[in-house]
């Protein structure tokens, strides 16, 4: 015998349908007076629900005729015997029949339906704990309720109590979802877990489809849980177009009006549900949300302050009430308001920053009193905040600093600022300070005038025409004591033309400004060589004080040199030496480097002393 004859259908892949073939056939092959016709039909059963949900419908199933394919389960323990009276008796009223009449009759009537007393006394009738006939009652239940499905969650909590489904199902989910489907099984999950939508108040609806009513209800409700705002708003206006005075409705309708920004409609959905059930306190919580949102401060505050003569601990409209005080500057009063959350809710977060903020507000207003009668109102809501005095402030700042990464942040920065300065004057010549300056703002050496105003270290742009060398060379040594000595030496005259084989570190030159002779010192080997074949200087130039002895060779040269008398006439700067540096346009690389190091160190040490300073003023 097949799968399909044993269950007594044709094949399907409809699960629903083998599921009431299962049902029906199993008030013929009982456990207990028929292991092995249960034993085959369960099998088909099984059979036939894999194949269905895997697609695999065939004419003929696996055959049962082979006696070797029969388990034959041993009889359940605790199974109570039937008497051939009993059994005469369940011939001619099936007992499951006549159970399943009365769940009919129960869910047909609304007013019946909804009542929990009702299901109560059918669920505890003497069927559905026979261990005989406790199976089929529960198959046949489940079948049915997967079609008739709207209870109150009261009657669902007492069918799990009486059969344990999700508990079952949770052990052995494969066995178990076998007959359930996954739609069935999520709602049935969603009714025993969230809050139930109430059934009472349209049992006298007049010639309402309640099934339809509620799916569609229903359908909104969880449409709205997944923010799928269109699907939400269409089955609330089909709902709402069978009945429109139910309150669990039109307070779905005012949360879609509310996330739809419809706040008009929100708030006409509330004042129709107030004016069907003026006690539901519901109603008033959410029109004063409403109220709020729309900026209506003093509509929300009388609101809140209404169901709190009737809610006194309703700690979100407490919440509700503070905020609403707060937009209407009675700071006051909303800081009397956060204290007495705080009473019931000491760790109340939001309450302790609502009373910080007001209190700090109170501190601003109090700044814009009269010098004399502020002083001592700062004082006192100071305390109140807990903020200590500057030198209180100073104290905890210090003791909140991390000392260990400021001292090591600085070191590091002082390191830097030495490499910072040392590639500068390496690269240029100049100090960073000097270097800005020149570029900023810089002093050109134009005429005599401008140099007898420049003192020694100034530094000025340099830019002569006609430049000679004086066949001066400048020699440094250092001594093993680390001291450095300074000797000229000139090409011109035998008696100080020492230098044989010694590099010279620095070249003089002579100028002419107005009426007066310079002396410039060049350092660099490059640039010397550079103005010797141009005659011509364009640097930025450090004035110092003339060495003493240089005079006497530059005087000596220009006696003897046929460029010397175009210097013979003119006044001879004896007291400033202008030191002329080969600076260039761009910084030097490595300046640029440390620059971004210094920048990043400094942009931490800023933010470790910024959150130090939230920290203790907070």
């Amino acid at each position: 015998m097949g799968v399909w004859e044993v269950l007594g259908i044709e094949p399907t892949k409809d699960i629903q349908s083998i599921k009431k073939a299962y049902s029906k056939k199993l008030k013929v092959h009982h456990p207990e007076d028929d292991p092995e016709g249960y034993q085959r039909l369960r099998e088909a059963y099984d059979h036939a629900v894999k194949a269905a949900k895997k697609g695999e419908i065939k004419e003929t199933g696996p055959s049962f005729s082979d006696e070797n394919n029969i388990h034959i389960w041993p009889n359940p323990p605790n199974t109570v015997e039937l008497t051939v009276e009993t059994i005469d008796r369940l011939e001619e009223i099936d007992p499951v029949d006549e159970f399943m009449e009365q769940v009919e009759e129960v869910y047909s009537d609304f007013s019946s339906r909804i009542r929990h007393e009702q299901w109560s006394k059918l669920l505890n009738n003497d069927i559905v704990w026979n261990v005989r006939l406790k199976e089929i009652v529960e198959v046949t239940l489940l079948d049915f309720l997967h079609e008739h499905r709207f209870l109150p969650k009261r009657v669902w909590e007492f069918i799990e109590y009486c059969f344990r489904w999700r508990e079952l199902a949770t052990e052995d989910p494969d066995d178990r979802m076998e007959h359930f489907t996954e739609e069935f099984y999520h709602f049935y999950c969603r009714q025993l877990d969230e809050p139930a939508l109430r059934y009472t108040f349209i049992q006298h609806a007049d010639d309402l489809d309640y099934d339809v009513f509620l799916n569609k209800r229903e359908t909104a409700y969880q449409a709205l849980k997944e923010n799928n705002l269109e699907l939400a708003g269409q089955s609330l206006d089909e709902a709402y177009a069978m009945y429109s005075d139910d309150p669990d409705l039109l307070r779905l309708q005012g949360e879609y009006f509310l996330r739809m920004g419809e706040m008009e409609s929100a708030l006409a959905a509330m004042e129709h549900g107030i004016r069907i059930y003026p006690d539901d306190i519901d109603w008033y919580l959410i029109r004063s949300r409403i109220w709020y949102e729309t900026h209506q401060f003093v509509e929300a505050k009388d609101e809140c302050l209404y169901i709190l003569s009737r809610m006194p601990a309703n700690m979100g409209t407490l919440r509700l009430l503070g905020k609403c005080l707060i937009q209407l500057g009675e700071l006051e009063k909303a800081e009397e308001n956060y204290l007495k959350i705080l009473e019931s809710f000491p760790n109340d977060i939001d309450a302790i920053t609502s009373l910080a903020h007001i209190r700090s507000e109170m501190v601003e207003r109090a700044k814009r009193r009269p010098f004399f009668t502020r002083r001592s109102v700062i004082k006192r809501l100071y305390k109140k905040l807990g903020k200590p005095n500057f030198f209180g402030s100073v104290k905890l700042f210090w003791m909140q600093l991390p000392k260990v990464g400021v001292v090591f942040t600085l070191s590091f920065i002082l390191f830097l600022h030495v490499l910072f300065s040392n590639s500068f004057i390496n690269d240029t010549g100049l100090t960073p300070i000097a270097y800005l300056k020149n570029r900023i703002h810089p002093v050109e050496l134009s005429s005599t005038e401008v140099l007898n105003q420049l003192d020694y270290s100034d530094i000025a742009q340099i830019k002569l025409p006609s430049v000679h060398f004086l066949g001066i060379t400048e020699y440094q040594a250092k001594a093993q004591t680390g001291a450095i000595s300074t000797r000229y030496n000139s090409s011109y005259s035998k008696q100080r033309n020492w230098a044989r084989s010694i590099l010279p570190t620095g070249w003089f030159y002579v100028a002419k400004i107005d009426n007066s002779s310079i002396v410039l010192l060049v350092s660099d080997a490059n640039q010397a060589v550079q103005i010797q074949k141009s005659n011509f200087i364009d640097s930025p130039g450090t004035i110092v004080k003339m060495p003493q002895e240089l005079p006497d060779y530059v005087w000596e040269v220009l006696q003897i040199t046929d460029f010397g008398s175009k210097y013979k006439d003119s006044k001879f700067v004896v007291d400033k030496l202008i030191v002329v540096h080969n600076v260039t346009n761009e910084v030097p690389v490595k300046a640029l480097i440390y620059s971004v190091l210094l920048l990043v160190l400094y942009a931490f040490l800023l933010r470790l002393f910024v959150r130090t300073y939230k920290t203790v003023r907070f």
